[in-house]
């Protein structure tokens, strides 16, 4: 059975989030691109939309991805799991009251917004 999965360079995983996520890897069964791109979401989120980056306007800096995978076996909520574990720490404050929680799963991702207090 082949795979149609998209194949990533290990060139996105330099940098301080790359040595997170390898650090995360050994300890969960969730996928690595998952586990990264919940940090990054996340520190998007943090940092809000004061950060600004231009190329050809100024525009703010925010990741907002979609996890997306087969239901049950994709493990995007086990690596979504393991980088909140992170994350709970990391950014305690802000992940306690900007976590939106009990979202219908068909709204997929990660529900991290800033100014978004939505505590379960």
């Amino acid at each position: 059975m082949s795979s149609n999965r998209p194949v990533v360079s290990d060139a996105v995983y330099v940098g301080p989030f790359g040595k997170i996520t390898a650090a995360i890897d050994p300890h969960t069964e969730g996928d690595r691109v998952g586990v990264l791109v919940t940090l990054l979401s996340a520190f998007s989120a943090v940092i809000g939309h004061d950060v600004k980056v231009a190329h050809g306007k100024t525009q703010p800096l925010g990741f907002w991805p979609v996890l997306v995978g087969p239901t049950g076996k994709g493990r995007k909520g086990t690596a979504h799991g393991a980088a909140m574990q992170v994350l709970s720490v990391a950014y305690a404050g802000f992940m306690d009251t900007s976590q939106v929680r009990r979202v219908p799963a068909y709204w997929g991702g990660l529900h991290v917004h800033s100014g978004c207090a939505g505590r379960g």
